[in-house]
């Protein structure tokens, strides 16, 4: 069964962010630890976040009232999002060496809700598991969630990367493969022997505070508690006295016993023991020190490890990627070609195709077009024919009635009875012409008489209806009155009922001065709100000046925090710039990373210790430059069959200088040395081009220190001083030879030593592009550290930064105490705006009962003062209504006469008009 063994939280807060655990572990190593925590201390919150490794997301406390969300909001109640981390690492004691470690990484986002605009708190999390061994880079303590010099927790993006850039070694659950009680998070740790359902049983027993509530419920008092359970307790411990019961109440007794017989002998060896742990205690102290510096130089160099490998995955990831995305660059470029041209040809197959359908519906468009026109024309050549069918038709019909027409006529002539007729008809005309200007005159007189009558009755009817509308009008207006009078009336019974039932009927009865009595009143109130609103302005004055103040201090705030920005910027570029730099240091003089404590001071020595080898290699430079060209002169005189040297007279004298011996060039000597130069140069014409020593023992002592594997290229003669004026010339001074003599003796030697000079020269060249490159990092990095020795250290910018930020905070804090302050004063002006809104709501009632009372009054006055004209008014309205029904009357009376004479006037017109068509017959002229 696996055994919790470690515990880390890191970035909770909680309690309104008043508590916070920045980054806590709990070392659960022993087989049973005790937390002994107080209420109010956070056992509930631990508890809790223990829990969501394997109920994630879940609430706790007795009503699961404490939510995971509750942890964002700050002590206003204010939604600040941001990141924590819990993790748990078991022993997995069924394989024995082997952890599992298992975290969860928690942060909230805002949501918005659909049905309420504001929005609720989300989790967001994921989870993660890691089983490894001892030595696992990946441990609880190593997992990256908190750096100081990196900014504090690790944010949730940042972490969720590094799970995913090393998936090899973490497996990673989201928020919905968890959401399942099958998901595979379960299973395996279920496979591991870790299950969710015993958790929720210690969730459910937490709930009563671990089974207290239910053991203590047998005793409610003092007296049952040590009836029912404490003395229970200890006789069953008393009377347990078996040896094999260690740790029984009864031996503790007796091992109390035997150490009291044993104390004067204790007492008296304190002393003793005293002065040992005094011995002690700086050995203990050391010891301590030097396992915490073991401790520390192995964790930084598991640590090293870890990121040296970290980056060298990162770079082979990088390398692959690099790859890749070349390969791909590659193929793209050729897709992209191939696009462009069929793009290019899409476009003029487009063209084609639009032209083709073009085409195609030009010809289409202009067959129909034909078959059209040839059928308008057949339409055109019908539609005449008809035209002509139907005048032709309406000719021949025509045609028959004319026919018709004169066979009546002609029959209508060649009756007999016709001329008799026409004889009478003729003697009636002549008799009815002679009568018609007597008749005439008498119709012309009637008609003028019923004329003139009508057009009298017309100025009556409208003499009657003038007087009917002034007496209608006169009667209406007088109506009117009365109803508007009856109007005022039922109103002001019904403000008098209404009135009745929110005014005493007494109060009523004295209108006026309960006039005075509420306009005292208003004036009282009036006066009370003016204190108030006076309250309020004082309060809003406040409010205006402690915002004014937070807007300095924020004006201040942000400046500091531009400038915290600012500085961190910079302490970010120095801080990397440093560790370039050490980097550089470290690598280059080959030290330990571990025991090197980075400094001004250090910069400065480490520093010169740099321009001390940089100076080497320049010397060194020098040499192999030197070596280089003799090299070069080899390679340039050795190209045939025979070895050939060159004068180097300069390299014998510095030789023979370093074996401290008096030597003197040939030229010296002569210029400087003798006087006989012409007599020398004459006998020996070879010693301006050789040495000369002072004794014979001192060309022993060259000869002997000399190396024989040197190759002497130029045949140096070496000259004895006191021998010059007695030697001959043959034997006038001395060769020294090196390793030359076996290269010109043996012939396969040359060839090898002449064969070996271009792999001499490729290596020559290429320990001088070394060394040129060392020197090259070697100056770049002295300069780097004579830049960073000029500017303020990382260290001293930290300490700008911390101070910065103590006053950043300290800024906070007053902002937040202003806010308070205006928090406090708002809630004073809310309680002065309910007062003075109270006030108003009162005024504007009592001056709303003062208009309805005012009013009341001013309509019973009005109401006294009409009764009389009214009563009048009533009077004079009977005697005009009586006038009016007689004129109604005749009015009637003359339009009954009007009508029927104009009735009887259109008859006799209608008769006329009758008979004198049927007289026009005869009088063709009548008018």
């Amino acid at each position: 069964m696996p055994r919790l063994d470690k515990i880390r939280i890191t970035g909770n807060k909680y309690d309104g962010f008043k508590i916070k655990h920045e980054d806590s572990i709990f070392n659960l190593a022993s087989d049973h630890t005790l937390f002994t925590l107080q209420n109010g201390s956070g056992k509930g919150v631990m508890l809790q976040l223990i829990s969501q490794i394997m109920l994630p997301g879940t609430a706790w406390g007795s009503n699961n009232g404490n939510k995971i969300e509750g942890m964002f909001y700050d002590r206003y109640h204010v939604f600040k999002p941001y990141t924590f981390h819990v993790v748990l690492e078991w022993d997995l004691e069924s394989r024995p060496g082997r952890r599992l470690l298992a975290g969860i990484c928690i942060s909230a986002r805002w949501q918005e809700r659909l049905d309420d605009s504001e929005g609720k708190v989300g989790l967001k999390y994921f989870l993660y598991t890691h089983e490894y061994s001892s030595s696992s880079r990946f441990s609880l303590g190593n997992l990256p969630l908190y750096s100081k010099s990196g900014g504090g927790v690790q944010d949730y993006e940042q972490l969720e990367s590094f799970i995913d850039e090393n998936h090899r070694d973490f497996r990673k659950y989201s928020k919905t493969s968890v959401s399942s009680l099958n998901s595979d998070y379960y299973r395996y740790l279920a496979s591991h022997g870790i299950y969710r359902y015993e958790w929720e049983i210690m969730k459910t027993i937490n709930r009563s505070e671990g089974g207290l509530n239910n053991y203590f419920s047998r005793a409610h008092d003092n007296q049952a508690l040590f009836d029912k359970l404490i003395i229970p307790a200890v006789s069953e411990s008393i009377s347990s006295r078996s040896q094999e019961n260690d740790g029984s109440l009864y031996n503790m007794f007796v091992d109390n016993i035997k150490i009291a017989k044993n104390l004067p002998e204790l007492i008296s060896r304190t002393e003793d023991i005293n002065q040992l742990l005094k011995m002690v205690e700086p050995l203990v102290i050391d010891s301590e020190h030097g396992l915490k510096l073991k401790n520390t130089g192995r964790m930084i160099r598991e640590r090293g490890n870890n990121y040296i490998q970290a980056l060298e995955r990162r770079t082979v990831f990088l390398n692959n990627e690099y790859n890749r995305t070349k390969i791909d660059r590659e193929k793209t470029e050729n897709r992209i070609g191939e696009l462009e041209y069929e793009k290019q040809n899409l476009k003029y197959a487009r063209k084609i195709r639009e032209l083709r359908a073009m085409e195609t519906e030009k010809k289409e468009n202009e067959e129909k077009l034909q078959q059209l026109t040839n059928k308008l024309k057949e339409l055109e050549t019908r539609q005449q024919n008809i035209q002509l069918n139907l005048l032709h038709l309406e000719y021949m019909n025509y045609q028959q009635q004319y026919n018709k027409k004169m066979d009546r006529i002609n029959a209508l002539k060649e009756s007999s009875e016709l001329s008799n007729l026409r004889n009478e008809i003729s003697s009636f005309k002549q008799k009815i012409k002679d009568c018609w200007p007597e008749m005439q005159a008498n119709w012309e007189e009637s008609c003028q008489e019923a004329a003139g009558y009508l057009q009298y009755l017309k100025i009556e009817e409208k003499r009657l209806e003038q007087e009917e509308t002034n007496i209608s009008c006169d009667i209406r207006g007088k109506e009117l009155k009365i109803a508007n009078f009856e109007e005022k009336e039922n109103k002001f019974e019904r403000q008098q009922k209404e009135l009745s039932s929110r005014f005493n009927p007494l109060q009523l009865s004295t209108p006026l001065y309960m006039l005075e009595q509420m306009a005292g009143k208003l004036e009282n109130e009036e006066k009370r709100l003016n204190e108030l609103k006076g309250e309020r302005d004082s309060q809003q004055n406040k409010i205006v000046n402690l915002q004014e103040e937070i807007k300095g201090l924020q004006i201040d705030l942000a400046r500091r925090e531009s400038k915290y920005q600012s500085v961190e910027q910079t302490y970010q570029i120095r801080n990397n710039r440093e560790k370039e730099v050490i980097a550089s240091i470290l690598s280059l003089l080959e030290l330990d990373k571990f025991k090197e404590v980075y400094s001004q001071t250090w910069l400065q020595g480490k520093q010169m210790e740099l321009e001390k080898i940089l100076s080497e290699k320049v010397t060194r430079l020098q040499e192999l430059n030197n070596k280089a060209h003799e090299l070069e002169l080899d390679l340039a005189l050795n190209d045939g069959n025979c070895w050939i040297a060159n004068n180097d007279q300069k390299r014998y004298y510095q030789l023979i200088k370093k074996m401290d011996i008096q030597v003197y060039l040939g030229s010296d000597f002569l210029l400087n040395i003798t006087d006989n130069r012409e007599k020398y140069l004459q006998k020996f014409p070879l010693l301006p081009y050789g040495l000369v020593l002072m004794y014979e023992s001192n060309w022993e002592k060259v000869k002997n220190n000399l190396q024989d594997n040197d190759i002497f290229r130029a045949p140096v003669p070496i000259y004895i001083n006191y021998l010059l004026q007695e030697t001959e010339i043959g034997d006038s001074f001395k060769l020294v030879h090196g390793g030359e003599i076996e290269l010109i003796n043996n012939p396969a030697r040359y060839r090898d030593w002449c064969n070996s000079l271009d792999q001499q020269q490729r290596e020559i060249g290429n320990t001088i592009a070394a060394v040129e490159r060392k020197s090259k990092n070697i100056r770049q990095v002295i300069f780097m550290a004579g830049e960073l020795l000029e500017k303020e250290s990382s260290s001293e910018l930290q300490e700008q930064l911390t101070k910065i930020t103590g006053s950043i905070e300290q800024l906070q804090e007053k902002i937040d105490n202003r806010y308070k302050k205006i928090r406090n004063q708002q809630e004073k002006l809310t309680t002065l705006e309910d007062k003075i809104n109270e006030k108003v709501d009162k005024i504007v009632n009592l001056k709303q009962d003062y208009r309805v009372i005012e009013d009341y009054v001013d309509r019973f006055n009005e109401l006294e003062k009409l009764r009389p004209e009214i009563k009048n008014i009533k009077e004079k309205l009977t005697s005009l209504e009586e006038r009016l029904n007689i004129n109604k009357f005749d009015r009637h009376q003359n339009t009954r006469l009007q009508l029927k004479l104009e009735n009887d006037y259109q008859n006799w017109q209608k008769d006329l008009q009758r008979f004198l068509a049927e007289l026009s017959e005869v009088i063709p002229d009548i008018d």
